[in-house]
């Protein structure tokens, strides 16, 4: 049995964007406003730099698939993922800018 005490997310963005400080005034989709997902890349873009609620856009759309549809559909510029559906989404040409856990 394989236990886990961490977050297993991922911050991924459209495939042009390469690193955390290109986010700065870009639109970060989050599941909700005080989401354990939302507060962690808040933490991971403030120590990039970036505070996400003055220099970026948070907009909510909500569970997993759903922020993956918005980050394909160009709604979002980057967003947090779990796993697998991180590694679908680097297959489908998104990027990884980080993981948390």
């Amino acid at each position: 049995m394989v236990y886990n005490d961490r977050p297993l997310f991922s911050l991924i963005a459209r495939a042009e964007i390469r690193s955390i400080k290109d986010l700065k005034g870009t639109i970060l989709g989050v599941a909700t406003l005080t989401s354990g997902e939302s507060f962690l890349s808040r933490r991971l873009l403030k120590d990039a730099g970036i505070d996400a609620d003055k220099e970026m856009t948070l907009r909510v759309i909500g569970n997993t698939p759903d922020r993956l549809q918005a980050l394909k559909a160009g709604l979002v510029d980057a967003t947090t993922l779990t796993l697998p559906v991180d590694i679908l989404a680097e297959r489908l040409g998104l990027r990884r800018l980080a993981f948390h856990g």
